[in-house]
């Protein structure tokens, strides 16, 4: 069984890194606040990776490092620093100290899996324990899961959907339910709220005792999560019992198995980033056309017909995702922007559309630079096209940044996402 250290002093951060690696592998979890508990917990379990916060009181992150790699036991110990996006040249400059990876504060669940299941990868091949590697996950590669409910169609339901990859048991009581568990501890636990109340209490108060130390996560099922969710303390979440089967795994996906959609996923981290996005743009734009900009609210262009767009298609093949960026504006508009443009860059050899373009791959390359920041790995080739403004119009628009110079010149950036 692997041994994994958390130093970090943020709780939270440690509870949300126990749950990955509680749910995805099979490995004993230690936890210390400040590098000095941390060096403790060192020279008593001899972890087999170290997840370390770089900002931390008593101890911080870089010194707790440095005492590390200066010691003959564990300068060998593989590291993953935890940062926050404003410490990543911190990150850099520790590259040369022995760094495995690093994971970027807030954490996102799936990202800090991929970047630990590498690491964890590569002490499996560089130290050669195939034991651990028969080891690692769950036996047979499955974990166990104990399904609580009188619905008996809703049991063959919930077994037709993850019997394939999930050993699934099944009881119609709370007695029935902890025999089971007593007898094969299952990793989860789905309890229908059809039971009492107090009959779920007892129950899942029964599980956690018997299950001591073994983690072991218990979900309430139910019709309506809504009203469930102010009397459900005892349980680790709720899900959907829903019939259909598309949006229960998605559902159980994202709350069990904490696996995001990666198009919402994309969804989400552009949606955040726009305020970023938007600083970029008027910065981009005083730079080159020394026009300041403002940010406006503007749903849709009244005349489709007179407005250009110049738009490119990146994808991240392993996130499973594309990026269609676009950014529009009218004739008229287009031709003063890149005017400017050229008397202040001194450049008259260039047509509208050329100045256009190479403005748009300064804005493209810019939002994908943040983006990278947040785990995706766009192309820095980037290949522009330009179509009529009306050919993009379509219900998979997802996000959009109107801007208006200070001469009333409309442009339209936004954002269209999709998977491979």
């Amino acid at each position: 069984m692997l041994i994994i250290l958390i130093i970090d002093d943020d709780e939270s951060t440690r509870f949300l890194l126990k749950r990955i690696f509680k749910r995805r592998f099979t490995c004993a979890v230690i936890e210390a606040e400040n590098g000095e508990i941390g060096l403790k917990a060192l020279q008593e379990f001899l972890p087999d990776l170290v997840l370390l916060d770089l900002t931390m009181p008593v101890m911080d992150g870089v010194e707790t490092l440095r005492i590390i790699r200066a010691s003959t036991i564990f300068k060998n110990i593989p590291v993953l620093v935890i940062t926050a996006l404003n410490e990543k040249n911190l990150v850099g400059s520790l590259a040369d100290k022995g760094i495995s990876d690093y994971i970027l504060k807030p954490i996102d669940p799936e990202l800090a899996f991929k970047r630990i299941q590498n690491t964890i990868n590569r002490i499996i091949v560089n130290t050669n324990k195939s034991d651990k590697k028969e080891n690692f996950y769950s036996k047979d590669g499955l974990y166990q899961i104990l399904i609580v409910d009188k619905n008996a169609d809703f049991k063959a339901f919930f077994t037709s959907l993850l019997g394939n990859k999930f050993v699934i048991h099944e009881a119609s009581s709370g007695i029935e339910g902890l025999n089971i568990f007593t007898r094969y501890k299952p990793n989860y636990i789905f309890v229908s709220d059809k039971f009492g109340m107090l009959d779920k209490k007892i129950l899942t108060e029964k599980v956690r005792e018997v299950a001591e130390d073994r983690d072991v996560s218990i979900y309430l099922l139910t019709e309506n999560t809504k009203e469930s969710s102010s009397r459900i303390f005892f349980f680790d979440g709720v899900l959907n019992k829903t019939s259909d089967p598309d949006l229960f795994l998605r559902d159980f996906s994202k709350l069990v198995l904490m696996i995001v959609d990666p198009l919402e996923k994309i969804e989400s981290v552009v949606t955040s980033s726009v305020p970023n996005f938007q600083k970029l743009i008027q910065m981009t734009f005083f730079e080159y056309a020394k026009k300041e900009i403002t940010i406006i609210e503007l749903n849709e262009y009244k005349d489709t017909d007179e407005y250009f767009c110049l738009f490119t298609k990146i994808s991240d093949v392993e996130e499973g995702v594309y990026l269609l960026i676009y950014l529009s504006g009218s004739e008229k508009n287009i031709v003063s922007l890149t005017n400017q443009i050229s008397i202040n860059i001194g450049c008259t050899n260039k047509t509208a559309n050329e100045i256009f373009k190479d403005l748009f791959k300064i804005l493209v390359e810019k939002i994908c630079s943040v983006l990278n920041e947040k785990g995706y790995s766009f192309p820095s080739n980037i290949l522009v096209e330009l179509e009529p403004m009306k050919t993009l119009i379509d219900k998979n628009w997802r996000i959009n940044i109107s801007i208006n110079s200070k001469d009333n010149e409309l442009f339209s950036i936004g954002f269209i996402f999709g998977k491979l």
